[in-house]
């Protein structure tokens, strides 16, 4: 792809890492409406909701986006049973449901406890509450990282370890290294000046797409380490083409393109 096909390719501003009110560790105060208005507020064209072992929040975000001009991707942050987390980002609906069936059958159910806890409750489009999971979201899945990542495979769905520049839960902190057969799309992290030393200790990383996400799990954090998506639309197949570089499309922090 030549220079000047790149200077013309769309860019959105994206942060594909959000938690809402149902994540145990997010704050109450994350419910869609909160979530869309900070998000188009911080100049966002795109987000992935990714609550902790769940997808069951993401429907009324998806459907409050759709009204108000803010894509949507579904999506999950996955504890593998070695405790490390690993983002999967999803096609549709119809997969994220498939997801959590999945979820629901492989999760360690430990009783959640909200005072010890926190919260895991999920709202309507009204804020009214509209369930509430009795098991612990933080718990980790009775399924390696190995396993966790060919089921989202399996479903069409995106590969990315979560905040691989952080020690605690992530897949480089977890496991010492990052599996070379795993099938993953990308890499986020968190801040760049971590994953830049990161890079020092792991060079074999510079192979991976990478990028920035917030991993907000309070309003004011929202987009606030947004990733730049050049790509033709926002749409599914678009990010997975900017995943892999294909195309012209591409994923990368704003840090480093302005």
């Amino acid at each position: 792809v030549c220079s000047s096909d790149l200077s013309r390719m769309p860019r959105f501003r994206v942060d594909l890492h959000i938690h809402t009110l149902l994540s145990p560790c997010g704050e109450l105060s994350m419910s869609p409406e909160v979530i869309l208005r900070r998000a188009l507020a911080a100049g966002l064209d795109a987000i992935a909701v990714c609550d902790h072992n769940t997808t069951l929040q993401t429907p009324v975000v998806v459907e409050i986006g759709r009204r108000e001009g803010l894509a949507v991707f579904y999506g999950a942050e996955l504890t593998t049973r070695e405790e490390a987390h690993l983002v999967a980002l999803l096609p549709n609906a119809e997969t994220a449901a498939r997801l959590q069936a999945w979820i629901d059958a492989h999760i360690v159910r430990i009783p959640n406890r909200p005072d010890k806890l926190g919260d895991q409750m999920w709202v309507d489009e009204g804020e009214l509450i509209a369930g509430e999971v009795p098991w612990y979201l933080n718990a980790p899945l009775g399924c390696s990282a190995e396993q966790t990542a060919a089921e989202v495979v399996r479903l069409g769905g995106l590969v990315v370890p979560a905040h691989v520049d952080r020690v605690a839960n992530s897949l480089v902190g977890q496991l010492g290294f990052l599996p070379a057969h795993l099938p993953v799309a990308a890499l986020e992290y968190n801040h760049p000046a971590r994953y830049e030393a990161l890079l020092h200790t792991h060079p074999n990383l510079r192979d991976y797409t990478a990028y920035t996400a917030s991993d907000a799990h309070y309003p004011d954090a929202i987009g606030s380490n947004p990733a730049w998506l050049y790509a033709q639309n926002l749409t599914f197949g678009e990010l997975r083409m900017a995943m892999a570089e294909e195309g012209g499309r591409r994923i990368v922090s704003t840090s480093t393109e302005p």
